[in-house]
């Protein structure tokens, strides 16, 4: 009889110790950088398209509050200053 874990009240999950499981892993990490890829090439194109180089500043730099590598590869891509990390105090 097969027992099963229940891996829900854990930090962790099963330990993945198949070859498959392995591959299975690597290739789903691998497609979230190819979204990542596709995502930023998207809103290359269209920030491209904005006549106010303001609002292209702004927006990245919004982008990069929420990640800075997202923010960087954005402003690299689009030939601007990588914008330097804002905190916001929202308490008042």
């Amino acid at each position: 009889a097969v027992i099963k874990k229940d891996y829900r009240k854990e930090f962790h999950g099963p330990e993945i110790t198949s070859r498959q499981a392995h591959i299975e892993h690597a290739t789903y990490k691998a497609g979230l950088v190819d979204r990542s890829k596709n995502l930023i090439d998207n809103m290359v194109e269209h920030l491209e398209q904005c006549t106010d180089k303001d609002v292209v500043k702004r927006a990245v730099a919004v982008l990069a509050n929420v990640d800075d590598d997202f923010g960087k590869t954005l402003a690299q891509k689009l030939r601007i200053d990588s914008p330097k990390r804002v905190r916001v105090d929202l308490s008042t």
